[in-house]
């Protein structure tokens, strides 16, 4: 439609779930929903048409941005707050864009499997209805290592006694460098999202507030580091030759 894709979806009645609900009955649903797409062998006609893992999506429009923050000059408003938090949080901004490209030349040099993914399925995108469970919003579908859609069930797959590691299967271990990729690669499309949407000076006053303390609550809300940004600096990182330097990323 005038150059757009179209998707029709029937409408459903229900609630949205969220981490705080999850409850063992849940875990064991989203898991094993899971477990049969990832187990899912589309022929290649199929699978030629989706998009497939580069493990480098958002490692450039990160970089480019936080350093384009950083080094603004002008007097929006808007801008200048995100410099100071940017300047305030150098060092581990810093870090997690080093960390995040380390990661990613790390799983470029290896082979996985990769399979269905959903690519955005934490609980905000899972719909209980009456029934059942009902995973929405699959604008993101792809093909990527299981850990694309595990990731956002590391706590739950952590937990001791798992019960969302049973229902997905004993028989399948998480890679912990992939979960630590998705980790980072979480943080770079936040701050590739969020300050794409500072810059756009046509999204309104309301939008571009709300973009900006999205931005600053990525480290937490108190002045001691939190958050998703902590979680991925919490994240295992590849004993490798590709040990931490600046890779001549700022240039």
């Amino acid at each position: 439609m005038n150059g757009y894709d179209l998707s029709i979806y029937p409408f459903l009645e229900g609630k949205t779930l969220s981490y705080d609900l999850l409850s063992k009955e849940h875990q064991a649903e989203i898991a094993q929903d899971l477990r049969r797409m990832h187990d899912v062998k589309l022929p290649q006609h199929l699978s030629a048409l989706l998009p497939k893992e580069t493990f480098d999506k958002f490692q450039g429009s990160a970089r480019n941005l936080v350093k384009k923050a950083k080094e603004y000059s002008g007097n929006d408003v808007f801008l200048e707050r995100l410099r100071e938090v940017v300047l305030s949080k150098w060092n581990v901004i810093e870090r997690t864009i080093e960390n995040g490209y380390r990661l990613s030349q790390y799983c470029k040099q290896h082979t996985y499997e990769l399979v269905v993914c959903h690519a955005d399925i934490h609980p905000f995108n899972i719909l209980q209805t009456a029934t059942n469970l009902v995973m929405i919003d699959w604008d993101g579908i792809m093909l990527a290592p299981r850990e694309r859609d595990l990731m956002f069930y590391r706590q739950e797959i952590n937990a001791a006694n798992s019960d969302f590691q049973r229902a997905y299967g004993l028989d399948y271990q998480v890679d912990p460098y992939l979960m630590s990729y998705y980790n980072y690669e979480w943080v770079l499309q936040e701050y590739t999202d969020y300050i794409e949407r500072q810059f756009d000076v046509q999204s309104g006053e309301e939008a571009r507030a709300h973009a900006l303390n999205e931005f600053h609550a990525l480290f937490g809300s108190q002045e001691e580091l939190d958050g998703v940004v902590k979680e991925a600096l919490c994240s295992p990182l590849p004993d490798s030759s590709l040990r931490r330097h600046h890779f001549g990323m700022w240039q």
